[in-house]
């Protein structure tokens, strides 16, 4: 028996799916100009249209109604998760420490039509999202990698079972202290390597 899943509504729609294309090739065509170069506040540091997938369909089939994301960039991760909080009837509540990008970012949000399923912060990740009150469904930790456990503290409260927790980056040596953390917890987490490393899956039972 073959189960069929309508997903990908929102994902699916030609304003969503115009600005996704045009953000990923601006992304590709400057990782391979040497963007290793330029200052953050110009650097896309942006997931992978796979990932971006991966993001939608994990947030869409948990039902998650509020997502948070630590690292908005210039916002190509942030409508993968507002697609999909959009599918729930939910909301995406994003930061980002570089006041460059938060302009760009919201108007890139606002392209895809996704704009009204979006909080986007200014500022240090540990101010702007300390009043998150409500229970999170999915976190998606992808900004500075030495913020990945306080940030992680931080929000911890608000975590239930159930919660899916998605960082980006793993496998870089400031985000050492919060996979050691997640992993050796095994009574309260179930945790996943994907995309060859790069990437970790946390599940909170």
């Amino acid at each position: 028996m073959i189960i069929k899943i309508n997903v990908m509504k929102t994902l699916t729609e030609k304003r969503v799916i115009d600005a996704l294309s045009i953000l990923h090739v601006k992304a590709e065509n400057q990782k391979h100009s040497g963007s290793v170069s330029l200052p953050n506040a110009e650097r896309f540091m942006a997931i992978s249209v796979e990932q971006g997938n991966f993001l939608y369909l994990l947030g869409f089939l948990a039902k998650a109604k509020t997502i948070v994301e630590f690292g908005c960039s210039f916002g190509i991760s942030t409508i993968y998760l507002a697609a999909a909080a959009k599918d729930n009837g939910g909301s995406v509540i994003t930061t980002e420490m570089e006041a460059a990008k938060w302009g760009p970012a919201l108007d890139n949000i606002r392209e895809a039509g996704l704009q009204d399923f979006v909080t986007l912060f200014q500022g240090d990740a540990m101010v702007t999202l300390q009043d998150v009150k409500e229970p999170i469904d999915l976190l998606f930790l992808d900004g500075s990698k030495k913020l990945y456990l306080p940030v992680f503290e931080l929000l911890k409260e608000r975590l239930h079972p159930g919660s899916i927790i998605f960082a980006d980056n793993a496998d870089h040596a400031e985000a050492i202290s919060f996979i050691d953390y997640v992993t050796s917890a095994n009574d309260r987490f179930v945790t996943a390597s994907l995309f060859d490393g790069r990437s970790i899956i946390i599940y909170v039972v």
